[in-house]
């Protein structure tokens, strides 16, 4: 937030309805996934793993 005013109104509301942010075993889950098998035919994709915050 850029001032207390924007953290008084709008934090509460992203509290209750954001995810809380991501640690770094997602961020692995992730890397490790794009690493196997299953993510062969994966390229050229932009993957945020970051709890739907980018989304918002």
């Amino acid at each position: 937030m850029r001032s207390q005013y924007a953290a008084r109104r709008a934090g509460p509301v992203m509290q209750a309805t954001m995810p809380a942010p991501v640690g770094p075993e997602a961020v692995a889950a992730a890397i490790v996934w794009l690493l196997s098998d299953d993510a062969a035919n994966i390229n050229g994709v932009l993957l945020p793993s970051d709890g739907g915050w980018s989304a918002a």
